[in-house]
Parts: structure tokens; sequence; C-alpha cells
């Protein structure tokens, strides 16, 4: 009978080039107005550490940004998934010199930019809140159906007779909702959001 043996050798390192930043906080907030949304990295450092690079990934396939606090507007309203990252520096000669790397992501809500045209009419909705009721104004003999949506974007209620004044469920949570149109050529548009 034959012994084997098996030689596990571990080489640990508590901060060496590639490792994640132990020594970076990363952090940022944002604010948005409509779908323009203003960045601001409140990331820090400690014990000789500094921020080298960043990079933002906007969570719309554009990945071009190494500013401090950057504005980016979006193409559709939404909610996207937001991450900076960060490569870290350790000063000290060409040998002792370590680098890291981190990365914080946060969701982010686009809005809205309130009216929109649609087939050449103009719409408005108002009041914004809503207050339990609101008000199309436009044209709606060509409406099919006007729907609230969450901020997911998921349906909550549809109105399928719309003349005018629209009485909200009560059952429905304070938040911020789409406000959706479908016409009876079967075309939809987000149309505005509505705080209730």
């Amino acid at each position: 009978m034959k012994n084997i043996f098996l030689l596990l050798i571990v080489v640990a390192s508590s901060t060496a080039n590639g490792q994640w930043c132990t020594e970076i906080v990363l952090n940022f907030t944002h604010s948005a107005s409509g779908t323009t949304v203003q960045f601001t990295d409140q990331s820090s450092s400690s014990n000789g550490w500094a921020i080298e690079k960043r990079y933002w990934d906007y969570g719309d396939s554009i990945v071009d940004s190494i500013i401090l606090n950057p504005v980016h507007t979006y193409a559709e309203p939404g909610i996207y998934n937001v991450c900076v990252t960060v490569h870290g520096v350790l000063p000290g000669d060409s040998a002792t010199e370590l680098h890291c790397m981190a990365t914080k992501c946060n969701q982010v809500q686009a809005l809205g930019t309130g009216i929109s045209n649609l087939d050449d009419n103009e719409w408005q909705i108002y009041p914004n809140p809503s207050y339990g009721r609101l008000k199309l104004k436009g044209n709606t003999d060509k409406i099919q159906s006007l729907s609230l949506c969450n901020s997911i974007g998921q349906v909550v209620y549809t109105y399928h007779a719309i003349n005018g004044w629209v009485e909200l469920p009560s059952d429905l949570n304070p938040d911020l909702y789409f406000v959706k149109i479908r016409m009876e050529n079967g075309k939809e548009k987000l149309i505005r959001h509505l705080a209730l």
C-alpha cells in the first residue's frame, strides 16, 4: 500500500498588488433631475493610502468617466445599478509600492422629464403630487388605457376609461410612480413621473 502525501503551501499577504483595498472606504451619493444624475464621490482613505484612479459604470453600458463627481444623462428613465471602481496606491519605492482595487455599487433612479409629446398632442398630468386624483389634459379620444407603474416598472393599476379626472385607488403607497398611456394603435408612451 502506497502512502500519498500532499504538500500544501499557503502564502498569505495582508496588502499586495491586486488585493482589495482595506484602507479605502468607498461611498457616493447622487441627485437626479429628470434623467440627468449628479454623482458625488464621498470616498476616503487612511494609513497613507490614496485613490490613484476611479472609473464610473453608469449601469447603461457606459463606462467612461474618471471624473471625481460626474454628471450623467440616461436615455430612458429607470433604475440603474451604478458602480464606482477605484485603484488605490500606498506610495513607496519601486519595490515597496502597493496597489489595490475596490468597487462600490448603488441603485440609482433616473426619473422621467415630465410632459412629453405623443402624436403631435401635448399631454399634461396634474396636480403633482396627486393627492389621490389626477387630471389628464389633452386629446383623450385615442387613449386605450392609462397605467401607473412603480419605480421598477411594474404596472400597479390600469384605467381603461379616460375622460379627464382619474380617481386613484386609496391603497396605493405614497411613492413615486410613472404614468404610461397606451394608444388605440398599441403604442405606449411614458409621459410623466407622479408623486403620491
